[in-house]
């Protein structure tokens, strides 16, 4: 029974990776366009966070419409946010909760928190 077990694994993630790697294929077709896909996908699910509805998540149309409403910003800038959600509230930046929040060190002295879900 083992080795069916392991033989079924095998295959399934063959199946996965094939698919995977169509998908990829794909998308190289046309790198643009796919960006620009995975932008509408991110923004439709991370409509509802406090982040997104404070920028307009819902109604942005465009990469360059997104470039214009959310301009590069450094970590202080989203110090608040993060601090929200490691005070435990949920939907601050992302629909999905952290699991963990990744330290790094910086020439600030406090500590930059990175939150880090599932799909990060």
């Amino acid at each position: 029974m083992g080795s069916l077990a392991a033989a079924l694994l095998r295959v399934g993630l063959q199946a996965r990776v094939r698919a995977e790697r169509r998908r990829f294929e794909h998308a190289t077709a046309d790198p643009a366009g796919a960006q620009a896909d995975l932008l509408r996908t991110l923004l439709q699910r991370e409509a509802a966070t406090v982040f997104g509805r404070e920028h307009g998540f819902a109604t942005i149309r465009s990469t360059a419409e997104y470039a214009r409403r959310l301009p590069i910003r450094d970590y202080e800038a989203f110090r608040p946010y993060v601090a929200r959600l490691v005070a435990g509230e949920p939907g601050v930046l992302t629909s999905e909760a952290p699991f963990m929040f990744a330290t790094t060190s910086g020439t600030t002295g406090q500590p930059k928190l990175i939150p880090v879900t599932a799909t990060w």
